[in-house]
Order: C-alpha cells, then structure tokens, then sequence
C-alpha cells in the first residue's frame, strides 16, 4: 500500500463544517435582503509531510441590511465565530490551523459592500 497522494475536496468539507456556523458557499449566491452567509475559498499548498498539506483557506463573512448596507459588526462577528470554528475543528482531515490575519475589512469589486475576511492556514491529511 502506497501513500496517499491525492487531497479531499477541502472546499466541500469546509463548507459542510462552517455551515454550523452560518449558510456557507464557495460563491456568494443572491439572496433577498437582510442576510448573512459566509464564503470560503480553499487553496492547497505544499506538502509538509508525506501524509500532509498545506491549505490556504479565505472566509468572508457577509452582513447585509435591508435595505442593502453592509453590517460590518455583525460581520466582524461572524468572522471571528468562522475563525474559531476552524481552530477547534481540528481532528480528522484538519490537523492543525492558525489563523493568519482577520478578521479585517475588505471591499467586494461587484457588490461594493464591505465584508470581513479572515484567513487561515491548515495543515490538512491526504
């Protein structure tokens, strides 16, 4: 038997994962106003071990009024939840995460409404 070289869809797994969270998609869907959602976006890196990888992981977390304005404190606080749920998830295919910036503002260039971003790097099995 060989070692593992291929990775899990680690978008899916996350998604699945952070929905305990809030509704969570790797593209923010339309949605009627108010609402709240979180998008991530996973990148695998390196190898760290020979059963190891890096994975760069990217949430937004969205907020928005009714009548269309960005929420940044509640979105500040969801994602801080997303970045704490990522830092006690990690037992089976997450060994280990940390948190690199965030939660910081950042500007969506389509909708123009500020979201808040966190990002994280996991150490994930293959």
């Amino acid at each position: 038997m060989g070692i593992p070289t291929t990775s899990r869809d680690m978008e899916a797994l996350l998604i699945a994962g952070l929905s305990s969270v809030e509704q969570t998609f790797n593209i923010r869907p339309e949605r009627p106003k108010p609402y709240r959602l979180l998008t991530v976006v996973a990148s695998l890196g390196a190898k760290v071990t020979p059963i190891s990888r890096y994975c760069q992981v990217t949430l937004a977390a969205w907020s928005v009024t009714a009548d269309g304005r960005a929420d940044i404190g509640d979105a500040f606080d969801l994602a801080a939840e997303a970045g704490r749920w990522l830092e006690t998830n990690v037992t089976g295919v997450i060994l280990a995460a940390d948190i690199q910036a965030g939660p910081f503002r950042v500007k969506d260039p389509e909708t123009k409404l500020e979201t808040q971003t966190v990002t994280a790097l996991l150490e994930v099995a293959v």
